[in-house]
């Protein structure tokens, strides 16, 4: 403010000032603002740049792809700018041209491990294994390596190759120096190990993992996972409990125990307490609202449950949220917004168990 006092129309003070009204709850101010600096002066493609940066931050991706769109107009070969355009149009899952613009960035030699990942991703969301694990294969170094390996040996998975992918991640896991690439391997094979119904063999994994790593938080949580898999919720009990006494702040860990108790057993003052403290640290987050809401109504306080499960709902459909408020909604009375939220969740989830089990339900 005391800049612009004394240099009214100085543009670094402008567009800070809008990044900060952005980042202080004021997006539509900050983004008109900076729309009518860009009508001013539409030659200036940092300032356009700086409007799409914004807009991306906003989550306004179809608006900042334009931005981005006429930015590269001006700067056609700018690899930073083909990247982020490719990175927008995946966000929006338009893969035809991301992939494009991906293939793009590679002949210009910047960014390249990052595009021959999300090539893989994209080969990934057609159902192209095969393709998939070509183009992971060729993301040689960098943040995304790991993934992209750990990616691979899910496509082998998909693939009916479940031995190879196993094998593919022990490989790899014995070839790492460091602990933390070698926990992340062993998460990634223990989920691989779940995922194929192996709950035995994912467990021995886990509890072997933590003799070796007993205050691993990351490994308590998977082999809790695992028990509540395989229904032995002592065990799920247990392992969160030892992380809440690592970090008796975990969000996580509280709400993965609210939720189960409020699940599984009656034990729902208790789930509701760790569920409250949850809430407290992530208030927006919605699988807690989710949890919140679900140990609302299995004490039947159904009008406190549609509260936070239709909070949860507007800001991830879901369809574990989904069935839930879809639950809510019928128990109330409300059948049309029952069936509404019901078909909602089944678009982009319809083969979901529990949903087509509800849906069944409310048929009858």
């Amino acid at each position: 403010r005391k800049s612009l006092q004394l240099e009214p129309d100085n543009q670094s003070s402008l567009v800070l000032q809008n990044r900060l009204l952005l980042e202080t709850g004021q997006p539509e101010l900050a983004l008109s603002n900076m729309l009518e600096m860009t009508r001013k002066n539409p030659q200036d493609t940092d300032l356009l740049l700086n409007y799409a940066r914004m807009q991306v931050l906003a989550k306004r991706y179809p608006e900042a792809l334009k931005s981005f769109a006429q930015v590269l107009k001006k700067k056609p070969d700018d690899p930073d700018l083909i990247y982020s355009t490719a990175l927008l149009e995946l966000e929006l899952k338009q893969f035809d041209q991301s992939e494009r613009y991906f293939k793009q960035l590679l002949s210009t030699e910047s960014h390249v491990n990052e595009a021959n990942y999300y090539l893989g991703e994209i080969a990934e969301e057609k159902q192209q294994y095969d393709v998939s694990i070509g183009w992971y294969n060729k993301v040689k170094e960098g943040e995304y390596y790991l993934e992209a390996q750990i990616r691979i040996a899910q496509m082998l998975t998909e693939l009916g190759q479940k031995d190879e992918a196993r094998a593919h991640l022990v490989r790899l896991r014995k070839m790492q120096s460091h602990d933390s690439v070698k926990t992340r391997l062993i998460l990634a094979e223990g989920q691989l190990l779940q995922e194929q119904g192996n709950f035995d063999e994912s467990m021995a994994l886990f509890t072997g993992a933590l003799k070796e790593y007993p205050d691993n938080i990351e490994l308590l949580y998977g082999r809790a996972m695992v028990g509540e898999s395989m229904g032995q919720l002592d065990i799920l009990e247990r392992d969160l409990q030892a992380i809440l006494k690592l970090e008796p702040d975990n969000a996580t860990a509280l709400n993965a125990l609210g939720y189960t108790l409020a699940d599984r057993t009656n034990r729902y003052s208790e789930a509701e307490e760790l569920i409250k403290k949850a809430l407290a640290l992530k208030p927006d987050d919605a699988a807690i609202l989710d949890s919140m809401g679900w140990v609302l109504y299995r004490k039947g306080n159904l009008q406190g449950a549609l509260k936070y499960l239709r909070k949860a709902w507007s800001k991830n459909q879901d369809p574990e949220i989904g069935s839930h408020l879809t639950q809510v909604y019928w128990e109330l009375g409300q059948n049309d917004n029952a069936r509404k939220t019901l078909e909602e969740a089944l678009v982009s989830a319809p083969d979901d168990d529990r949903l087509l089990k509800l849906k069944k339900q409310l048929n009858q």
